[in-house]
This record gives C-alpha cells, structure tokens and sequence, in this order.
C-alpha cells in the first residue's frame, strides 16, 4: 500500500532527522510492524514555497488480498489522524520539542501498487480513471497537471516576477527605439562615456 501526506511546521531537516517517527505513525495507523514500513520525505513541490514537505510511505504486505484488505476507502485517513500519531511518537522518542509546531496539511488516499495490477504499463485498463492512474488498484490521478512545470510555477509566482520584468524591459526597449528613431533620445558625454546624440 503506497501514500503519501503534505507536513508543515517544522524543516524537512528537522523531520528528516526523526524519520523513525514517520515510520511509527504509519505504522501505528496501519496496525503493522515497524519493519513492513518505508518512508521517504521530500520537498513538496507544489508547496515549495509554503515550506512544506512530502512525507511519502510504502506499507508492505505478503499477499495482494492483504494489501487490498488495508486498503481504506477513499477520504477513510485524514490529516488530524496523522498529526495525532506523529506527535504521539515524537512524545515517545523524546523529540516533542522538535514536532510541537508540526501539522498535518493533507492526505492522499493510498493506493496498492502490485507487480502484476496493470498500472504502469502505459494504458487505461481496468477500472482505472485515466492513464495508469485512478481506480481502486492505482495511485490517484494528480489533479493538478504538476508535470506542466510552467503552468505549476505560474501559479506558484515563481514565474510572476520573472514575466513582470520581461515585460518592462521590452517595454523600455520599445521606448528607446521609437525615442532614437524621432532623435529626442539623448545621453550625455560622460553616460555614454564620450558619445552624444544617439
């Protein structure tokens, strides 16, 4: 069973170096020993700029039944439940001070991933809702179209002040040229270093 859930508060350094506390809390809400778990954190890049951090989780099972079986219905995990597991570890292993500020933002709803359930290779089978994604098998289907990084940094920002400048320096470029062309563009000797009218 793979998920994943979105974590604020503190730095994905700080999180990174109680990892343990992650793997207990998905632990604990799967009701599975610590040792089927792995969990991976990384920057949520949609989030980037909010601080937050991905906390991604595979809970390993023998069997596909067994898998399919802890399968929670779609909107079954919800981010309270997770924070409350998180700080609940974080008491247990001594590190409370560093979980204090910790939320949970939001929860993905798992998917099982198996070698042999079609998702992956490249085609809308079974009761999948899009390409390799959607149903009760394969990981939702993003909705966000994060793959299309420009559309995802505009509307970040990240690629607001990039466009505003653009736009005023073709602007300014615009002006020069039509102020040289009429001959009412003119620098002085010592901005143009010895030069004149331009």
């Amino acid at each position: 069973v793979e998920g994943s859930f979105t974590c604020a508060g503190i730095s994905l350094a700080d999180a990174s170096a109680h990892n343990s506390v992650f793997v207990a809390a998905v632990s604990y809400i799967y009701a599975v020993d610590w040792n089927t778990v792995i969990v991976e954190l990384s920057w949520d890049r949609r989030r980037l700029q909010s601080g937050s951090f991905l906390v991604q989780y595979i809970v390993y099972y023998n069997e596909l039944a067994e898998a399919m079986a802890a399968l929670p219905p779609p909107g079954a995990h919800y981010p309270e439940q997770y924070r409350l597991a998180i700080h609940n570890y974080a008491s247990d292993f001594g590190v409370s001070s560093v979980f204090n500020p910790l939320y949970v933002e939001a929860v993905a709803d798992p998917w099982v991933n198996s070698n042999d359930d079609g998702c992956g290779n490249g085609l809308r089978d079974g009761d999948e809702t899009d390409v390799d994604c959607g149903g009760s098998v394969c990981k939702p289907c993003d909705e966000d179209d994060d793959d299309d990084w420009v559309q995802w940094a505009w509307v970040e920002g990240d690629m607001s002040l990039w466009a505003v400048s653009f736009v005023l320096f073709a602007g300014l470029v615009l002006y020069c040229i039509n102020r040289c062309r009429e001959g009412t563009l003119v620098w002085s000797k010592e901005t143009v270093g010895g030069g004149g009218v331009i």
